[in-house]
């Protein structure tokens, strides 16, 4: 453990994670969701991309919900934070959607992630400190996206990638280029509801 934004954080390093296998109904159908945590990563993001968090679906390669980062090879202290889902009530029945932004500052100091999907207009959004990036109010599948179903989950982890995990918790094993976060990890939050701007902005002026 080191300082964290609040008391203690977690490092975590290469090869580490935070494995949890028994994983709560309101995580496998959230319907819409916000996930928060405040990450401090050391820059730059080099050799690889960093898983932050997933949640794992055992028949896939990528989680149900994958999160990680890759690095702006034009500024060591940018990043590119990637948001990957898969839900088995959209429209095509797989859901598979990508999104990602830019955060600029986003390394060695405390950063502060949202991610929210508001289920009734299907909208995804990503915040840093407390503000909106360029994901913001992203309409998934023409509107068509819907409640959050995830099938096969057998875990999440916090620090890396489902598929790195030993066992993988995927139909998939480690891969080379990917890597843990190479940094601390702090107040992980998980609601069942897409929390507003200003409850996002409050939960990183709270502590900031």
């Amino acid at each position: 453990y080191v300082d964290g934004i609040e008391g203690k954080a977690v490092k975590i390093g290469e090869g580490g994670y935070i494995v949890q296998k028994a994983v709560n109904d309101s995580l496998k159908n959230p319907g819409s969701f916000t996930i928060a945590f405040w990450m401090n990563g050391v820059g730059p993001v080099t050799g690889g991309a960093q898983g932050l968090f997933a949640l794992s679906k055992s028949t896939e390669f990528w989680g149900n919900i994958e999160i990680f980062l890759e690095n702006d090879d034009a500024d060591p202290n940018e990043a590119y934070l990637k948001v990957h889902m898969f839900n088995t009530n959209a429209s095509d029945g797989v859901g598979e959607a990508w999104n990602e932004t830019k955060i600029a500052g986003a390394l060695n100091k405390w950063t502060h992630i949202a991610i929210t999907y508001n289920a009734s207009n299907s909208e995804l959004s990503i915040f840093a400190d407390g503000a909106p990036t360029s994901v913001h109010n992203v309409v998934l599948d023409g509107g068509n996206y819907g409640d959050l179903v995830f099938a096969d989950v057998n875990g999440m982890v916090i620090g890396t990638y489902a598929f790195q995990t030993d066992p993988s918790l995927t139909n998939h094993g480690p891969e080379d280029w990917a890597r843990s976060f190479n940094g601390a990890l702090d107040n992980f939050r998980f609601y069942n509801v897409a929390l507003s701007e200003d409850e996002i902005n409050e939960l990183y002026t709270d502590r900031k």
